[in-house]
């Protein structure tokens, strides 16, 4: 056992260290992508605020230093929810819930943040709870998705299937349960649903353009929060109720399903690593590394040949009888094998998915 520990804690470390390289060079390759495009604009953009400050300062006799200054002051009043033009209220009620659902649900887009002490002190403890207690109902709702995605493809797969093959279809039921891909593609149309028809509602009611709203879902979703759009911030939107409520809604439902696919998404980029580990260093590891246990280990996300996991959801339909497991079989001994593997992992079991709900997504 102390053999097998340590090949499966020297994979998980070689799986963490080759997903931090990978992040940093998808980082650096996105920076230099984006730099490329936006940088230009910004010089422009720099210029031509130097020309508009130079020119306003020499028509009105009014010296640059005292300009920035006053512009310094206006910076300030905007984020006390102060504006030029004047918009509905920050922090009265309805402003105040918009603003905590901002924080609970990590998205933070920046148009109103506390100006006092007390303000302050008072989020960092109410964001701790709010946010742990979000992270919680994202992955309750994500495993209620994911069972529902399920059962809805195991229902239509039986309506197809005539009264003589239900026999057989408890004997070979492994090639009918959603593998991971299925259930990504699926979360990802349910996405693009939500988005577009959030966008929808965003295009009129805000003035944007359809491509604009499309990218405020996205920014909004998935809890990237820039700010530079943001929804039912206009004055004539506090007599709107039903946007108000609608739009509440659709940054609930938008961002629970984003959370959803994000998920799904990581676990094929978790069996992705797995997949390059063996192929490039299987030759290079250490002889106690290639034992049968460790080559079990690894295949059990590689996917292609010994196995399709739906299971790292933390899944377990007993009503259904049945686990979202894609097991291929390949050898009796590798059966075996993965089933006593499956006995040692507590939260295969509803009641320990329970307990730990956002651990089952990440095995």
């Amino acid at each position: 056992s102390n053999g097998r520990g340590f090949t499966m804690h020297s994979l998980e470390t070689a799986r963490f260290c080759l997903l931090g390289a990978l992040v940093a060079l998808y980082m650096m390759a996105g920076a230099a992508v984006f730099s490329c495009l936006e940088r230009p604009q910004e010089l422009k953009a720099h210029q031509l605020w130097k020309m508009r400050l130079r020119t306003f300062s020499e028509e009105h006799n009014i010296s640059e230093e005292e300009l920035k200054s006053l512009l310094h002051h206006y910076d300030e009043a905007r984020t006390a929810g102060v504006h030029s033009e004047r918009g509905r209220a920050l922090w009265d009620f309805p402003g105040a819930f918009y603003f905590v659902g901002t924080v609970v649900s990590t998205i933070g887009f920046g148009v109103t943040a506390p100006s006092t002490g007390a303000g302050k002190v008072l989020l960092v403890f109410y964001g701790s709870l709010g946010c742990s207690a979000a992270i919680l109902f994202f992955n309750l709702f994500l495993e209620r998705l994911i069972t529902s995605i399920s059962l809805f493809m195991f229902w239509c797969h039986t309506r197809k299937s005539g009264p003589e093959d239900k026999n057989s279809e408890r004997d070979s039921s492994d090639e009918r349960k959603p593998s991971v891909y299925q259930i990504t593609l699926l979360l990802l149309l349910v996405v693009l649903v939500v988005a577009c028809s959030a966008a929808s509602l965003y295009s009129p009611m805000e003035g944007w353009t359809y491509l604009e709203s499309l990218y405020f879902c996205f920014v909004a979703f998935s809890t990237v929060g820039f700010g530079d759009f943001v929804s039912s911030q206009k004055e004539h939107h506090e007599d709107i109720r039903a946007y108000q409520m609608s739009n509440c809604l659709l940054m609930l439902l938008g961002v629970c399903c984003t959370y959803s696919l994000f998920n799904a998404i990581s676990v094929i980029i978790n069996k992705g690593l797995s997949w390059i580990l063996i192929k490039v260093n299987w030759v290079d590891l250490p002889l106690f590394l290639r034992s049968n246990v460790f080559f079990v280990g690894l295949s059990m996300f590689a996917g292609n040949y010994l196995t399709k996991l739906v299971s790292i959801f933390g899944l377990y339909i007993k009503s259904y009888g049945f686990l979202l497991i894609l097991v291929k079989k390949k050898s009796q001994l590798f059966i075996a094998t993965f089933r006593k593997m499956l006995r040692e992992i507590r939260h295969f079991s509803p009641q320990q998915s329970q307990k730990m709900p956002a651990k089952s997504w990440r095995d």
